[in-house]
């Protein structure tokens, strides 16, 4: 996914050099059959080009607006989350008041669990295309290689953690174990 508010050119001629070089070069090449060569078997006609150029503007149209649904659907959730974290923070320092290492404990296990989300929801599945360079070179950055538990021991105990370990999916586990905790 590209996240930058600009595309120049030097990104798309990047991405895309192998597939310019082979298209000049099938064009030239179809270029000099028909009008050097005089080959004029290979032409086309345009009705059937037109005819499928059409349904792949449907077809691609219909993806645009697909992929840009899922964008706003995990906008909108992550906002909610936002928001949830906020009223979340103001509840447990407003309404534990007397218990501070509870406040802390319940406020830092609900950072752990944001960023074992955000950890989780960044891992490649299996389902998933192999990762190219520019999406390691990503993971590299913001380190979302190194494993949830990592992620998440700044923010709970080690009992916690080492029972966190053994878990498939740490982000339903840490949820459980805030509201066992309450």
């Amino acid at each position: 996914m590209y996240i930058k508010r600009n595309l120049g050119i030097l990104p798309v001629l990047l991405g895309t050099w192998k597939e310019l070089l082979f298209f000049t070069f099938w064009t030239t090449l179809v270029f000099f059959l028909y009008y050097r060569q005089g080959w004029t078997f290979i032409s086309l006609a345009i009705e059937p080009l037109s005819i499928i150029g059409i349904a792949v503007s449907f077809y691609l149209g219909f993806k645009n607006s697909q992929s840009y649904d899922r964008f706003w659907e995990a906008r909108k959730i992550w906002g909610a989350i936002v928001n949830y974290s906020r009223t979340w923070g103001t509840q447990v320092l407003s309404l534990v008041e007397d218990a501070p290492e509870d406040q802390r404990i319940l406020i830092y296990r609900h950072l752990a669990w944001i960023n074992a989300l955000r950890a989780q929801l960044r891992e490649t599945s299996s389902f998933s295309l192999a990762p190219s360079e520019s999406f390691k070179r990503f993971i590299e950055r913001y380190k979302a290689y190194d494993s949830v538990t990592e992620i998440i021991r700044p923010f709970v105990s080690k009992e916690e953690l080492e029972a966190l370990g053994k878990r498939k999916n740490i982000a339903t586990h840490l949820i459980k174990n805030q509201g066992l905790h309450l």
